[in-house]
């Protein structure tokens, strides 16, 4: 389904579908409908996966699948994907046909050429839209407007006409109605706009980010969602441009569900004073200055010389031994430096015991895990749904949360086990994504509500017994599903 033309509704599509079958004599047996508007892969295509594994398996109970143009495969970036969806089904004897296409699918070499032109259209047509619609973005931040759903705490989004008259206020999850309206920001409640002057005048006076977070719940302040102030939440607010009145947008770029990646500041867009800031600039600047990540002044040699030294000490290294060392940086900082513990550890001429391809696939499947909860937030935006992330966690229409955790398979003694870690996690349910051995990709997903598990599992084996194999899931389209089912439990009239 696409929501940017008409002719592709689900209805319209089935209707043209049931025509089609009716004057070719066929019946419709069984209908395959994704109600998502990304094409560009597999992922979040649950029914297009069902139908390729019903036909691979030859459980179809149907010769013919009809599909309304080329275009319904998908609008893959590689265009052989598309080819190799119908080729399964063509080699299982499933026949193919385009009901909306002016060409018989009858492997003709003037079928074939079509077909290939019309998927290349396809993955064009994506590609176009996506450099429109973040010229778009880029154009309106440049102009000073919001772009994007949040405004964050203390701040409210403010619509307004082409005159820059205000329309009134808008509430999280709700969108602007004309093309012509656009969105700025403008300063909220003063109980809000008093907690974050407070939070940059104590950090201005040397309070750690942990001291804040505790005072403002000692003092039963709550942050937008109604729930206590984490470490993670107060630190993104004191190194946000937005509380001086600055628009900064362009800070990652993320296209065509390609990897997230860092944007130099030099390329950010800006727009400084767009709108009344919380705080002064002086306020603003010496508090980054005082939070600013203390390695990314460091030489190589420097990073490298104290774990020398650790090294010398103990005789060993390990992720352990370098978080519990008051004087070094986090580990992940070093790995991140140095690409990953194999290269930290050739740099120091250091061969550990053990293998290190474990801690490898963790470093792997942490960055998966920032993919899957982007992704998680693009699916359940793009059905409706008002998303809010902090951190591992997003709250998902003001009504329920889910946390993501990615975890590495410790594959001993012939078995594959997923060690789950013992952390807190204050969320409604937990997504458990069990990666591959070599953390290159999540095999399935392991969903716990907490109301039915109050305890997580210790591990996740291969056999996870009757009570976890039915929490688990081949994709995450499940989420999106959930997220329905709490519309219609708060909409009963829908």
């Amino acid at each position: 389904m696409s929501t940017d033309r008409q002719i592709y509704s689900p209805l319209n599509q089935q209707a043209a579908i049931r025509i089609f079958a009716a004057t070719h004599g066929m019946e419709v047996v069984r209908t395959y409908l994704d109600e998502g508007r990304s094409g560009l892969n597999l992922v979040g295509r649950p029914a297009l996966q069902a139908l390729l594994a019903d036909v691979e398996a030859g459980q179809t109970g149907f010769s013919v699948v009809l599909v309304y143009d080329v275009s319904r495969w998908g609008r893959f970036q590689n265009q052989d994907e598309a080819a190799y969806c119908e080729f399964l089904c063509l080699r299982a004897g499933v026949r193919v046909h385009y009901v909306a296409e002016p060409f018989d699918n009858d492997g003709s070499p003037l079928a074939a050429v079509l077909k290939n032109l019309k998927r290349t259209m396809a993955a064009e047509y994506s590609r176009e839209l996506s450099i429109r619609v973040s010229a778009g973005q880029v154009r309106l931040a440049h102009m000073g407007f919001h772009v994007g759903a949040l405004a964050g705490y203390g701040l409210r989004r403010m619509l307004v006409d082409t005159n820059g008259r205000h329309k009134g206020l808008l509430a999280i999850g709700e969108r602007k109605s004309l093309l012509t309206d656009r969105v700025v920001l403008v300063p909220g409640p003063k109980n809000e706009t008093d907690t974050v002057k407070r939070m940059f005048r104590e950090s201005g006076k040397g309070r750690t980010i942990y001291e804040i977070a505790d005072g403002l719940n000692a003092d039963g302040l709550r942050n937008h969602r109604g729930t206590p102030w984490r470490y993670d939440a107060v630190r993104r607010l004191l190194l946000n441009e937005k509380y001086v009145g600055h628009i900064v947008y362009g800070k990652t770029r993320k296209r065509l569900r390609s990897k997230q990646v860092s944007v130099p500041p030099e390329a950010w867009i800006r727009h400084d004073h767009a709108f009344e800031g919380l705080v002064t600039e002086a306020e603003f600047r010496a508090v980054t200055h005082a939070r600013a990540p203390r390695a990314l002044n460091k030489t190589d040699e420097e990073l490298l010389a104290p774990l020398r030294r650790l090294l010398k000490k103990h005789g060993r290294l390990s992720i352990p031994l370098i978080d519990a060392e008051p004087d070094l940086f986090c580990a992940r900082i070093y790995g991140e430096r140095f690409g990953g513990f194999r290269g930290l550890y050739a740099r120091l001429g250091y061969k550990p015991p053990k293998n290190l391809g474990y801690a490898d696939a963790r470093i792997r499947s942490r960055r998966w895990l920032q993919s899957i909860i982007g992704f998680c937030t693009d699916l359940l935006e793009e059905d409706g749904s008002s998303v809010e992330r902090s951190g591992q966690t997003l709250v998902v229409d003001h009504a329920w949360t889910v946390m993501f955790e990615a975890v590495p398979d410790s594959f001993r003694y012939d078995r594959h086990t997923w060690y789950v870690r013992d952390r807190a996690r204050d969320a409604d349910m937990v997504v458990f994504a069990r990666m591959s051995e070599d953390g290159a990709m999540p095999l399935d997903y392991v969903i716990l509500p907490r109301v039915l598990f109050p305890h997580w599992p210790p591990a996740l084996r291969e056999t996870l017994g009757s009570a976890l194999e039915s929490m688990t899931f081949a994709s995450l389209a499940v989420i999106r599903d959930m997220a329905r089912l709490s519309h219609l439990e708060r909409c009963p009239c829908i």
